[in-house]
């Protein structure tokens, strides 16, 4: 709305450097005999058809003014173009690599439950030491730990596609 608004300011900066005409309802100048005075009509249009020639100045420099405005409103837009475009593609790209690495984590917990399985029967064998059910169980927790981190990821780049594309409060 801000760029429109620069637009219809230096639409209305260059309509200023043609002649104004105003026409009005009211009758003119009487001298006091009733008689009309159309100097003064004269005048007025001389003024206002010559006004442009003598303020060209300013006028100049209102369009100026008006331009690099809507030249600034337009970079504004632009930049929140650019970044609004920036985060919706970070927040889908979150979303697919929490999503791969949490298919490949699953995969991973499959493998390690069997291992946790295995080293339980080997205990049971005593073919293992308690260390190693130990630390099979520690790597089948952080594999888990990790999956349940990047689900959260997966679902903050849910959350984050929401906004960038407009909807909630930041």
């Amino acid at each position: 709305m801000a760029l429109a608004s620069c637009f219809y300011d230096i639409e209305r900066a260059r309509s200023n450097f043609y002649p104004n005409i105003n026409i009005s309802a009211s009758g003119g100048f009487s001298n006091g005999s009733g008689l009309v005075n159309p100097g003064k009509w004269l005048l007025s249009a001389v003024g206002s058809l010559t006004q442009p020639i003598f303020m060209h100045g300013q006028l100049t420099a209102a369009l100026r003014v008006a331009q690099d405005q809507y030249q600034q409103a337009y970079n504004t837009w632009q930049n929140s173009i650019l970044t609004a475009g920036s985060e919706v593609s970070n927040a889908l790209v979150l979303y697919n690599t929490s999503a791969q690495k949490s298919a490949i984590e699953t995969q991973q917990i499959e493998v390690l439950k069997k291992n946790v399985e295995d080293t339980h029967e080997l205990l049971n064998m005593a073919g293992s030491t308690y260390l190693e059910v130990i630390t099979a169980e520690s790597n089948l927790l952080n594999a888990q730990l990790s999956q349940v981190a990047d689900d959260f990821y997966k679902m903050q780049a849910v959350v984050n596609l929401y906004q960038a594309l407009g909807g909630g409060a930041k």
